[in-house]
């Protein structure tokens, strides 16, 4: 009856232990858990930032690109004709006509104007395109760390589960 006795004891406090190391353990996953929820709910913030600055970019691009269309269609002859004159596309006799010579002392400030504008929105149109490159890469990033955290959380409430039901 002693032995038995003993043996009760020792299965008692072999229970109290294991009771201890496994609260412990889940105490360990609860902490873990929620470090990953932080950083996961840190990474969608960073996601929607990203997101936000991406659709941004891609309104201020389209915006751009409509401003250059518009400046296009609004001096179509104008850039023709200094296109012309920048590659030496004169009449075969080499003179100007006279509504060139006109179009050069009336249209130049207007012309310069213009083409000053469309190389300003060609550069920042590229400066966007660029910005644009960069965010989506970033946010791709984003999305690849968000997704490994949520599979790795995952995992531990599996574990977690698991281990309460074998231990409960």
């Amino acid at each position: 009856m002693q032995m038995l006795h003993m043996q009760l004891e020792a299965s008692e406090k072999f229970k109290t232990e294991y009771q201890k190391l496994y609260e412990d353990a889940i105490n360990d996953l609860n902490k873990v858990s929620e470090c990953y929820k932080s950083c996961i709910t840190d990474l969608a913030r960073k996601c929607s930032s990203l997101d936000d600055r991406y659709s941004c970019s891609l309104e201020m691009l389209d915006s751009e690109k409509q401003e250059s269309l518009e400046w296009r269609r609004k001096y179509p002859n104008e850039e023709e004709a200094r296109l012309a004159d920048a590659h030496g596309k004169r009449p075969m006799n080499g003179k100007r006509t006279s509504s060139e010579a006109d179009k050069e002392k009336n249209g130049s400030p207007a012309i310069l104007g213009a083409q000053e504008k469309m190389d300003k929105y060609e550069l920042e149109s590229s400066a966007l395109r660029l910005q644009l490159k960069d965010l989506t890469d970033k946010y791709e990033s984003v999305q690849t760390a968000a997704h490994a955290l949520e599979m790795e959380a995952r995992i531990l409430v599996q574990d977690r589960t698991q281990m309460e039901q074998k231990y409960s």
